[in-house]
């Protein structure tokens, strides 16, 4: 991507959203493998839909509850739209494709800067990942300066299907192509020697907790870097 978002990306995200295409389909696949802004962008919409899925009588609770999410700032300009989605859908069913659309222009005001920044921002990454997910997901090694890099561990507290390790060379760019892509069914990876040896020195490892279709719902990143002592 070079200063635009391809809007074939745009397309993929809300057929994947609408359930129109399936996530083991190639193209989709190798889209959420290479952009990690379609990745970060399709787990908020995800996490978003679902608090509105969910919210039918309990409607009230689960608007209090997208407010106090303390990941997402911002959260608070779409929680009325969240609301009014909500109120409607008790009255008069929406079709899957038009509540995803609907509640993605909303998520667009909290999203939205933040794509742009990744987009035009210099090439900077933001201080935190950007993700409207919960706290279940916490990366716990390597982060910081490490001697070398050995295992790679973290840990989920909720369900899921199995994780994609994803590693990107930190100087490389935020929009660079990833390194290494593992799929994993336990919350750590230990490279082999080959491996490590090919890692950059400065990386940032992400991890995408995926659900029963191998679609990421939610993901954490952090950086290490080798020491050079």
């Amino acid at each position: 991507m070079n200063g635009t978002h391809d809007p074939r990306h745009e397309e993929i995200l809300a057929e994947l959203a609408a359930g129109e295409r399936d996530a083991a389909d190639a193209e989709a696949a190798r889209l959420l493998r290479e952009c990690v802004t379609c990745r970060e962008a399709l787990a908020a919409l995800r996490e978003t839909v679902g608090h509105v899925e969910r919210a039918g009588e309990a409607q009230r609770a689960t608007v209090a509850e997208s407010r106090g999410v303390a990941s997402a700032p911002g959260l608070e300009r779409v929680a009325p739209a969240l609301e009014r989605l909500a109120s409607e859908g008790r009255a008069a069913p929406r079709p899957r494709r038009t509540l995803w659309l609907a509640v993605a222009a909303a998520l667009f005001l909290v999203i939205g800067p933040l794509v742009a920044y990744r987009l035009w921002g210099g090439g900077r990454e933001p201080a935190a990942p950007v993700t409207l997910g919960t706290d279940d997901l916490q990366l716990v090694e390597p982060v910081g300066e490490v001697h070398e890099y050995g295992p790679f561990v973290w840990e989920y507290s909720g369900a899921a299907n199995g994780f994609d390790l994803i590693v990107f060379d930190e100087d490389a760019g935020p929009d660079a192509k990833p390194v290494l892509v593992v799929r994993c069914k336990e919350p750590s990876w230990v490279p082999d020697a080959e491996t490590r040896a090919k890692l950059p020195p400065r990386i940032r490892w992400q991890v995408d907790v995926l659900d029963a279709d191998n679609v990421p719902f939610d993901s954490r990143h952090a950086s290490a870097r080798r020491s050079s002592r």
